[in-house]
Parts: structure tokens; sequence; C-alpha cells
């Protein structure tokens, strides 16, 4: 498999996944307001999940194909992509809601809200964060499969009797 289809195979996978996993969120939290919420929840969910993908697509991509192609040891790769795109969406969420809190006029540092920051930033960035794990593990899972796919040879055709 060549650099730039590995590189491609991973982003593509990534921002897919990341709509997903964001309208996923997005349904769930959207469920306080059971049908109209769990709705809107999907759209916005997946559009937030959306640069979050391709955030993650992109540094995936390019620190397997810099620094893991192909990888010595596919455990401490698998973990590493994990935490680290784990970052990247808890922190991406977090700001991306707090910017959207802003510029939407919420005002949550206030001493009579002081509840709303784990309830509307903090829990959504660790779920966020959960869902990414699983999706790096899955691309991960993927480029494992196109290696030892590359690496195993047909069988020898001789003789069968």
């Amino acid at each position: 498999m060549s650099i730039s289809a590995l590189r491609w195979g991973i982003f593509w996978r990534m921002c897919l996944r990341g709509i997903i996993a964001g309208a996923a969120c997005g349904a769930l939290f959207g469920t306080i307001l059971p049908i109209t919420g769990t709705m809107i929840g999907i759209v916005v969910g997946g559009c937030m999940g959306f640069p979050l993908g391709i955030l993650n697509g992109l540094y995936l991509s390019s620190v397997t194909t810099n620094y893991y192609y192909p990888p010595r040891d596919f455990e401490l790769y698998q973990r590493a992509m994990s935490a680290k795109c784990a970052l990247i969406s808890g922190l991406g969420i977090m700001i991306i809601l707090g910017v959207t809190g802003y510029l939407l006029g919420v005002r949550i540092l206030r001493a009579d809200s002081l509840m709303l920051i784990p309830m509307c930033m903090v829990f959504p960035a660790i779920v966020g964060s959960f869902f990414a794990v699983s999706m790096s593990n899955k691309v991960t899972a993927w480029y494992k499969m196109k290696l030892d796919s590359a690496h195993s040879s047909p069988l020898p055709q001789g003789d069968r009797g």
C-alpha cells in the first residue's frame, strides 16, 4: 500500500467516523428533549464531529505515515494513537462548546451557574473522548489488516496429492 493511499484511507475513515460519533453523541445528549432534541442533537453533533474527524484524521494519517510506517510495535502504536485522538477530541469539544457558548452569550463563569461547566463542557468532552478512542482503534485495526494482507503470501500451487 502506498503512503498516499494509506493517508487517504485513514483520513476519510476518521472523517466519516467523526460524523457518526458526533451524531451519536448529539443524539445521546439531545434526548433531554425527547424527539426534537434528539433530532437537533444528531445534526449539531454531526456538524461538531466532522471538524474533529478532520483533525483526528490529519493527525493520525500524518503520524502514521511519518513515524509508524510500518509499525515496529503495533500495540504501542495503537495505544498512542488512541490517547492522542482522545486528547484532540476532548479538547476540541471543550473549545467548540466554550466558543459557541461565548458567542451565544452564555455566561457560565458566574457563581450561581458553576455546575454548568461540568454538565455542558466536561461531560460531553469525556464521552466524545471515549468515542474517539473507539474510532482510532477501528482505524488502526484497519491499518493492521492492510499490513497483514500485504505481508501474507499466497500458498504455493504444488501437487495436492
